[in-house]
């Protein structure tokens, strides 16, 4: 697994040439790469099968599936909003 920033970086890929090949602007894949913005869906996938699988869904998403406090309202709320079983 390995963040899209980091993904472009290694790769030597610039995020105008990559938002090209996955038909958004480098703007978005600016604000993907920084965190301030999720992907929808149908970018997942594209940016899933752009990378050959290298950045994953998980990698865009910043799913973290497992808790560190089941007490936690807001990792609860999280969890709840991703569909996970308590």
């Amino acid at each position: 697994m390995v963040a899209l920033k980091t993904y472009l970086k290694r790769e030597g890929i610039t995020g105008n040439d990559f938002g090209e090949k996955v038909r958004v602007s480098a703007s978005t894949i600016s604000r993907i790469c920084s965190g301030k913005r999720l992907p929808s869906a149908r970018l997942v996938r594209l940016i899933v099968m752009e990378t050959a699988g290298a950045v994953t869904a998980v990698d865009l998403l910043n799913l973290n599936l497992v808790s560190t406090s089941r007490n936690n309202k807001s990792s609860r709320r999280a969890e709840e909003n991703c569909g996970v079983d308590q």
